[in-house]
């Protein structure tokens, strides 16, 4: 009787590790189905939120906005460099050279951030007609 017993448990435990071959084998012969269906999946989500109405109308306004800025701080620049060459106290051309330090730094930025997003294929095809394609980080030096 042990016999058998034993026999029965040899052949459910081979039966076992037979169907979990079996299944480890089709997982792995799969997975390429698999990978392809996943990354159909998300270039179909990629571009259904790129075209969505309200994400076009953000990015559009995200230009226009940006693009403002940087005019409205090259502006800012402009004015302030026109205030140290007429300066004469040591102390006050100090803080108006380290004001217009940072309003430089923050032009860069705005330019650097705005080109970004204009490189990018599913930002930039939204920057419309009007606007420039890249900012000139350059001249926010004055």
């Amino acid at each position: 009787m042990s016999t058998s017993i034993l026999k029965v448990a040899g052949i459910s435990i081979a039966g076992l590790v037979g169907i979990s071959t079996f299944a480890l084998v089709a997982k792995l012969a799969l997975a390429p189905l698999n990978m392809a269906h996943t990354a159909v999946n998300s270039a179909t989500g990629v571009v259904n939120k790129t075209l969505d109405p309200n994400n076009v109308i953000v990015k559009y306004e995200w230009f226009h906005d940006a693009n403002a800025q940087y005019q409205s701080r090259l502006n800012q620049i402009h004015g302030h460099k026109a205030l140290i060459a007429g300066e004469t106290d040591k102390g006050e051309l100090q803080r108006l050279r380290i004001e217009l330090a940072a309003m430089q730094q923050s032009c860069r930025d705005l330019a650097f951030r705005y080109n970004a997003n204009a490189t990018k294929t599913n930002v930039g095809l939204f920057q419309g007609e009007t606007l420039p394609r890249l900012l000139d980080a350059t001249t926010c030096e004055g």
